[in-house]
This record gives structure tokens, sequence and C-alpha cells, in this order.
């Protein structure tokens, strides 16, 4: 096998006669009585073939790939991030700034710096509920991006793989699915298993290096999906990973 290829292994949702019927969901609360907590029929597949990008991250495209590589140096140290206020002032203005550069993008929001995907619907809801005024930012293409980086590296255990869009069939892969807090629904996306799929991650990566990864594209661009995933080349002496991930809302003047 190519040196730059290993074997792990995914979980992905079924393709399930139940969704014909049912939107899939997951609820991110404990509800009352005995209302089931999700019903997602997941199964897990091996012998999935990754393929290594380093050495060559800068023949990624963004809208061929539907992610890329970016050089982040925020100089903030891991003690940093346990600080609100430091992310808020200095990481976030930074990966605005590098990401609208990297992208050439017109203007960036950051909409937080937890976990969330979207589909293109969820995202033209996050930026009317994001933007008091939302009518102008609304006929500009707009893309729900994600970035993503380890604290402390190089990442050995459960580094991030990600799905080359250009694999994936949309309709037929990508199923929609609720993600329900007690206090807001998110409209997210779960892959189906396709043998289609082209998996790249990054092996040994670094503080400085962050993943760019497309959610949502208004412009009709499908997002790449992507998922942490057991690195057969990790030794339990490894570090566990710790890792930020921001979400942004990226217009385009079109």
């Amino acid at each position: 096998m190519d040196d730059q290829v290993l074997l792990t292994s995914i979980c992905c949702l079924d393709r399930h006669e139940l969704y014909q019927t049912e939107k899939p969901y997951e609820l991110r609360f404990h509800p009352p009585g005995n209302f089931p907590r999700k019903n997602l029929h997941i199964s897990e597949y091996h012998g999935i073939p990754v393929e290594d990008v380093r050495g060559r991250e800068k023949s990624l495209s963004f809208s061929k790939n539907g992610f890329v590589v970016m050089e982040l140096d925020d100089q903030m140290s891991p003690e940093d991030f346990n600080d609100a206020e430091a992310i808020k002032s200095q990481y976030l203005p930074k990966v605005a700034q590098e990401l609208k550069i990297h992208l050439g993008a017109s203007r960036v929001q950051v909409h937080d710096y937890l976990w969330q995907d979207s589909t293109p619907e969820g995202t033209l809801k996050l930026v009317r509920e994001f933007n008091e005024d939302a009518s102008d930012l609304l006929k500009m293409r707009v893309q729900y991006v994600t970035v993503w980086k380890p604290l402390k590296g190089p990442v050995k255990k459960w580094p991030l793989m990600m799905v080359d869009n250009s694999t994936v069939n949309p309709a037929y892969d990508l199923q929609a699915t609720d993600m329900v807090y007690y206090d807001s629904v998110v409209d997210t996306h779960l892959a189906h298993k396709s043998e289609n799929y082209k998996f790249m991650y990054l092996s040994d990566q670094k503080v400085t290096e962050a993943w760019v990864t497309m959610q949502s594209d208004s412009g009709g661009l499908t997002g790449a999906p992507h998922i942490a995933f057991p690195n057969p080349m990790a030794s339990q002496f490894d570090p566990q990973r710790e890792s930020v991930e921001v979400r942004t809302l990226v217009y385009y003047d079109e």
C-alpha cells in the first residue's frame, strides 16, 4: 500500500427506510418520560483508506475539494484558550482576518467557537438570526465555514479526516438531520456510506495548521463531510487531542 495511505474505520448513517417518513434527529438534553433521545441508525465500516496530504497541502482547493489547510500562527498558548476573553479579543479576530485573506472574501462574521455544522437552509437561518437587518447580506453569496486547529501538536490521536466534496452526491449521500437543544434546533447533515468517497487527512498536524472546511454554500457547492478517526499509527503514549473550532459566515460580492 502507498506510504501516504492508511486504513481506518468510520461510522455512517444507515440508509434506513425510517428516514423516508421521519427526519433523523438527536436530542442534546434528557427528554421527559420515555421519549427516545435519537432515531439515528449508525453502522461502523472498517478498512477505509485515508490519503495523507502532507507535502501536498497547497494542491487543495476550497472550491474543488471543499477544504484547505491554512497557516494560522495565533501566538496563543494552550492555556490561553481557557480564557474566554482572550479567545474573543485575540483568537477570533485573527481567524476572521486570516480567513478573509485566504478565501478572498468580502466579509467574515464569527458565529461561535464550539462545534456545529449546517445545511444551506440552516446557514441562511443563521444569517437572519445573526444580523438585525440581513436583507443586503442575503443577496450575497454566503458560506458556512469552520476553522479547526489543535491546541497541542503534533496530532497523533483522533486526527480529522475530510471527504473530498467532489466525490459526494449531496442528494443521495447526505441526510438532513435535526440536532435538538433545549431551546433551539440546528439543521445539520449526516453522511451515508459511499464507495465513491475520497478521504484525506493531514499527518502530524501542527498547532499552526488549521483545517478550513466548507459546511454549506449558497452558490451551490457541496459541503465537505468530516470526522475524527482512530489513527492506527498512534500509540497509547501519545497525548489526547485538544482542539478549538471556530464557526463563521463568509460573504462574497459576486
